[in-house]
């Protein structure tokens, strides 16, 4: 979608430069037939500035300003809204250990409840084990209680006391009957202590029986707190994880804005740079128009006198620059374009989309590269008038020729001009020196090659063999 739109601006800002180049084409050619009527140049540069409703030098600094204000706000609202980014990218991280920290502690807290749980499952079966234990401890109590009725009852139906007189005295002596009353004590004595025996097992079971109770009681009481704590801290992680999907959705979404920002921002800096070129074309422009009016008011003067006119339209049509050659010409048709380094044929870079060869140049070449050493002679590639001879931060020293028909050349990058505005230039006359200014990377010549307007690629038309 971004490079659809990108496509779309290009195309908008080819057909506008096409336009208006058509249209300052037209004037130019206009403003010939207005001298032709007696409108002086100052006049014609009026009408020329109210046709095509061109801006002034201050309404092109002005409009630079706006837009430099308005790319000034859009990278205050970027640098807003990337710390905002940052701020949520930093919350988002600390909620991240948050739950982490959260599933390390729940993970503890189900290794306790199972635990927990296996010791209430192993106390519930001690319990049930003691249980049955208790009954038989009962039923042993119950059963030895029993004998000793029966046995009792048994003593008493009998004689009671009499049975042990009896044996006393049917006692064949002292030894044996002494041994039949052992005899019938030792039995009660036992009965008694099994008794007590049994009684004493009961009650240790008994007391064994309360105290699991009470430790399943206890277990219980504690697997319900941890259940409760394990339930509270299962929402809270839920909580934190609702709050990390809408953390994430605002993060994404910020950073939709810093694309959508920087995309703005780009297309502030083309605009920029675009008033920039027509400021300097203006002022260019306004230049040649200058030195058009000196020109003509010297040849006003100088009309009566025939010889000093001729001597003057001699100084123009040679500036007294010399071809490697030596040869020149009045050609202004494309299909006569000649190479504009002479002995030079190698090409560094050729027309269309390249990769920058160094910081702040483009990635969209408008020209082709000539290599070629500092010094060497530039010549026109055809007759012309030129335009602008002037400086910039990225073409350093540079000409533009006008060849009439829409057709414009222009030389970039070199170390020394040697025509100036408004001066009428034959093809193969020798314009300015090979060099690096600007921004290069090395010394060559970039040569470009527009028509209505739009850069087209000088290959199609020249080659080194013409």
């Amino acid at each position: 979608m971004r490079d659809q739109s990108r496509r779309n601006k290009r195309i908008i800002k080819q057909r506008t430069l096409r336009s208006t180049a058509f249209c300052l084409a037209a004037l130019v050619g206009f403003s010939g037939g207005l001298n032709a009527l007696g409108i002086g140049l100052p006049g014609v540069a009026a009408v020329q500035a109210a046709l095509t409703g061109m801006k002034s030098g201050k309404g092109y600094e002005d409009d630079i300003a706006e837009a430099e204000k308005a790319k000034q706000e859009l990278e205050n609202s970027k640098k807003e809204v990337e710390q905002r980014r940052n701020e949520l990218a930093a919350e988002e991280s600390d909620l991240i250990k948050y739950i982490e920290q959260l599933d390390i502690e729940l993970g503890k807290l189900y290794d306790e409840i199972d635990v927990l749980q296996e010791e209430i499952a192993q106390t519930q079966d001690d319990l049930t084990v003691t249980r049955d234990e208790l009954v038989q401890a009962k039923q042993d109590v119950a059963d030895q209680y029993e004998i000793m009725k029966r046995r009792i009852q048994y003593m008493y139906e009998n004689g009671g006391n009499g049975d042990l007189l009896e044996a006393i005295l049917s006692s064949e002596s002292i030894s044996d009957a002494l041994n039949q009353v052992e005899y019938m004590m030792k039995i009660t004595e036992y009965d008694n202590s099994l008794l007590e025996r049994y009684e004493e097992a009961q009650l240790v079971v008994e007391e064994t029986e309360k105290k699991l109770e009470a430790k399943l009681e206890t277990l219980t009481a504690q697997e319900e707190e941890l259940q409760v704590k394990k339930q509270a801290m299962e929402d809270l992680a839920a909580d934190k994880a609702t709050e990390l999907a809408r953390l994430t959705e605002e993060l994404g979404i910020e950073e939709e804005m810093l694309f959508d920002y920087a995309d703005q921002i780009a297309a502030k800096e083309i605009a920029i740079e675009d008033l920039k070129d027509k400021q300097e074309e203006w002022e260019a422009e306004q230049k040649r128009l200058e030195e058009e009016r000196k020109r003509k008011e010297a040849e006003e003067a100088k009309r009566q006198a025939e010889a000093a006119a001729k001597a003057a339209e001699q100084n123009r049509g040679g500036s007294g620059n010399t071809t490697a050659t030596g040869e020149t010409s009045d050609a202004t048709d494309l299909a006569d374009i000649i190479w504009p380094v002479p002995g030079r044929p190698r090409i560094s870079s050729y027309f269309g989309p390249r990769k920058a060869p160094t910081a702040g140049a483009s990635t969209y070449h408008r020209g082709i590269d000539i290599d070629a050493n500092t010094g060497d002679e530039i010549i026109a590639a055809l007759a012309g008038t030129v335009t602008i001879a002037s400086y910039s931060s990225s073409g350093g020293r540079y000409i533009q020729i006008d060849h009439g028909n829409g057709v414009k050349t222009r030389y970039l990058h070199c170390s020394k001009l040697l025509v100036s505005v408004g001066q009428e230039v034959k093809q193969g006359e020798v314009i300015a020196l090979v060099g690096s200014t600007g921004i290069s990377t090395g010394p060559h010549l970039h040569f470009s090659l527009s028509i209505d307007g739009v850069y087209v690629n000088p290959l199609t038309y020249v080659s080194y063999s013409n």
